[in-house]
């Protein structure tokens, strides 16, 4: 008998890397002071997702191109991992893919 709590289908979130998450968390803490609470979203219209994908992408690249190089290496600015600031950007893109409707013409197989 399957569990109807952990069965098949439904996200086993206890396997997310919390150490991780909290890292993100501080530089998202600092990006909305700095800029405003979830002001990301605002490169997402659904015209426009190709660019708010490839500023984000190419910041998420910059990060891990200094990480890529020293994985210890911390963002001058907020002090955080430069791992941590990949992660928000490519969360950033992830979110926007599964929540707003992307237009066929901007969708890549």
């Amino acid at each position: 008998m399957i569990d109807p709590k952990t069965g098949a289908g439904k996200p086993q979130l206890a396997l997310i890397p919390w150490g991780a998450v909290i890292a993100m968390s501080r530089v998202l803490d600092m990006g909305a002071i700095k800029y405003g609470r979830d002001s990301w979203k605002n490169s997402f219209a659904p015209s426009g997702f190709a660019d708010g994908a490839t500023k984000y992408l190419s910041a998420a690249l910059r990060h891990i191109a200094v990480a890529a190089m020293d994985p210890q290496a911390r963002d001058e600015e907020s002090g955080e991992y430069h791992l941590a600031h990949a992660m928000c950007n490519i969360a950033f893109v992830l979110d926007a893919l599964t929540s707003i409707v992307v237009p066929n013409s901007e969708k890549h197989d």
